[in-house]
């Protein structure tokens, strides 16, 4: 029996130094190194941005059009069929009130073709609006063509 409790005690503290050895010299974790190089991330304009108006704007109406526009701070706003438009940040925003909320659009109502181009904003606006529909102005209008088929006699 003595020799079973010694055998018993040595196996024990075998295992009990294997165990500390192991707890001791633990599991070595690295972290990914971090990447190299340079990223640059661009970002959109936010959909909905700070456009503050404090006070109703003075919008004159645009010549030959029902556009009103006013420059106003650091940028213009216009007024057309019970909307408001303003360009900052690169963006075109538009609201029902001049004090927002201002939603972020990416094109323009067909109305602002109507704009002159004298208009001091004429580039800007123009590069929003969609495309007109229709024929080219440089088209020549087309004749009339018979839409009955003939009868041909023999």
């Amino acid at each position: 029996m003595v020799m079973k409790n010694a055998y018993h005690r040595r196996q024990t503290r075998f295992f009990l130094l294997l165990l500390f050895s192991v707890v001791i010299s633990g599991c070595v974790v690295y972290s990914t190194p971090p990447p190299s190089g340079t990223t640059v991330v661009e970002t959109p304009p936010p959909a909905q941005t700070e456009i503050v108006i404090y006070e109703p704007p003075p919008l004159i109406r645009i010549e030959r059009t029902n556009i009103q526009w006013c420059q106003y701070k650091d940028y213009d706003i216009y007024y057309v069929d019970g909307y408001y438009y303003v360009y900052k940040y690169g963006a075109w925003y538009r609201s029902t009130h001049y004090r927002g909320p201002w939603v972020r659009i990416t094109v323009l109502p067909e109305v602002f073709w109507e704009i002159p181009a004298t208009h001091p904003r004429y580039d800007i606006v123009i590069r929003y609006t969609p495309e007109k529909k229709g024929p080219p102005p440089h088209a020549k209008p087309s004749e009339p063509r018979d839409t009955h088929p003939r009868r041909i006699e023999r």
